[in-house]
């Protein structure tokens, strides 16, 4: 699952376990009257069917606090045969997704501990569940540990399963051009026309371009036909996607400095239709008002807008395509002084690590995907999250942060607002938010360093330090900045890290358990005021 350097050492985990914590990633069996199969694959499923997690063996739990038994020798062997045996029988468990490398065995001061990495399974391999019928035991991750996913959820993941991934291809039956809002599709075509004069398409009557969108259909196998679930939700009446989909809601809050209430809202108040297309055009705006438009002429034409315009059009887009609307429909943005949240229901479809690389793109909605791109409101396919780092990086905001929460199941990416024009300070005393650019490589941005990891180049720690130190706006584990920034954990916990504390720069969580594995670090206030950053 992960490369070994970047496995915690045994010694490390023990530091933690004394402290008694048990968090979302780390779960703990005790193992004395044998091998805990009833506790155990409850675990690997919920940790495989969330974002993987490490199960330890050896540990025992009184009033809250846990005790690192061990096992002996000849019981940590025994207990790892019968893990395999049952791992490979599809009696026991529905997959096998760990190899030998996943397994360590150590000793501790004469005591032995079986440490499982468990990894997030691929959506072809969900859901993971303990025994034969997914239906029953299929089990999740939250903060207070595993939970048993009900028979919706289930659903969901068998349905995301296939290959051609489409989940918003489904005729409604009964649903027809009368279900459709005309001014919405009115202003879908002149934003059309407008971006692409001399498309084909746009001579088509209405139902035809509905057909050209995916957003009319027809099954050729029973003749049904009628409105998708792409085109009622792009175009419908809100009365009739709500008598489709109950829960459908888009909810746009602002927040002030001095309040936890918002002090504005958009949401279905009855006033507007409030299809996805109507949201783009009313949300958005407002969304991106807070950033100043430039002026500059690339030819005749005026570009008025940055590349952070582009990233908060992507993750509005983003929010509505990669939604699943099967389940808890609700897409929430929120907007306060320092971020912006963009909450849509459903899981990840890949992990955050590929997410961020990019090169993998896996969308539930590919007709509502197309028909954004149509007006001009995604780049590429594929590009979406590629669009947003750079956008953000450009405005030197801060790094977007996406995370999956549970119960109900949702993704929410954070796109922190701060300024840096007190980190980028010119020899000369004035003040800028841009980087100076210098022989040192202080312009270089976190893609650009994990390139440079990646080809084993060396990365100067003005460099590096400022990256990071931007990362950790909020608190961050180094297992999460290592799979940002391109660094091995280790490396960053023995190299880096401990550099920037010495600098004042980062601040741990926990002060008094330096080795814990579960640390965090963030920012500190007196590292925003440096002249080098």
């Amino acid at each position: 699952m992960n490369n070994p350097e970047e496995k915690y050492s045994l010694h490390d985990y023990l530091d933690h376990l004394i402290a008694g914590k048990e968090t979302k990633h780390v779960e703990f069996k005790h193992g004395k009257g044998g091998f805990p199969h009833k506790e155990f694959w409850p675990s690997y499923s919920s940790f495989a069917n969330t974002d993987g997690g490490v199960i330890i063996i050896g540990i025992k739990e009184k009033n809250g606090v846990f005790h690192p038994e061990g096992l002996s020798a000849d019981t940590a062997d025994r207990y790892e045969k019968i893990f395999w045996d049952s791992i490979n029988d599809p009696n026991q468990v529905s997959r096998k997704l760990m190899t030998n490398d996943d397994v360590v065995k150590a000793d501790y001061n004469g005591n032995y501990f079986l440490i499982f990495y468990v990894p997030r399974a691929r959506r072809e391999e969900r859901p993971v569940y303990v025994g034969q019928n997914p239906m029953r035991p299929t089990y999740r991750r939250n903060a207070s540990g595993d939970y048993l996913c009900k028979e919706w959820e289930v659903s969901i993941m068998l349905a995301e399963q296939r290959s051609n991934l489409a989940m918003d291809a489904e005729i409604l039956e009964g649903y027809t051009m009368e279900d459709i809002d005309k001014d919405s599709l009115r202003g879908f075509r002149q934003l059309f026309i407008t971006l692409k004069p001399t498309h084909p398409w746009i001579e088509d009557d209405d139902l035809s371009l509905l057909k050209h969108l995916k957003a009319y259909s027809k099954d050729r196998s029973t003749g049904k036909e009628g409105l998708t679930i792409a085109g009622l939700l792009m175009f419908g009446k809100y009365d009739s996607i709500t008598d489709a989909m109950p829960q459908f809601m888009i909810d746009y809050r602002e927040y002030t400095a001095s309040s936890e209430r918002w002090s504005d809202r958009i949401y279905n108040d009855g006033s507007w239709e409030s299809n996805l297309y109507q949201a783009y055009r009313k949300i958005l705006p407002r969304v991106q008002a807070f950033l100043p438009v430039p002026f500059k002429l690339q030819g005749n034409e005026r570009i008025d807008e940055t590349k952070a315009h582009k990233a908060l059009r992507e993750a509005f887009v983003n929010l509505c395509v990669h939604a699943s609307y099967q389940s808890y429909s609700k897409l929430l943005i929120l907007k306060y002084p320092d971020k912006i949240i963009f909450s849509n229901p459903g899981t990840m479809l890949v992990s955050q690590e590929q997410y961020f690389n990019g090169g993998e793109s896996i969308c539930r909605n590919p007709a509502l995907q197309t028909m954004f791109s149509m007006i001009g409101a995604v780049e590429k396919a594929g590009s979406g999250a590629d669009t947003i780092l750079q956008g953000w990086d450009e405005a030197k905001f801060g790094t977007p942060i996406i995370s999956e929460k549970s119960e109900p199941n949702k993704v929410e990416l954070v796109l922190p607002i701060i300024s840096f024009d007190n980190r980028k300070t010119e020899k000369n005393g004035a003040s800028n938010g841009d980087s100076n650019g210098d022989s040192n490589g202080d312009s270089i941005d976190l893609r650009k360093m994990r390139e440079m990891i990646s080809n084993r180049k060396k990365v100067p720690y003005k460099v590096s330090s400022r990256i990071i130190f931007e990362l950790c706006n909020d608190w961050i584990g180094a297992k999460e900045l290592a799979s940002k920034t391109g660094y091995s954990a280790s490396h960053l916990k023995t190299k880096i890290i401990p550099r920037m504390i010495d600098d004042n720069l980062l601040e741990a969580y926990d002060k008094e358990s330096t080795n814990n594995p579960e640390q965090k670090y963030r920012a500190t206030d007196n590292g925003r005021q440096l002249k080098q950053f």
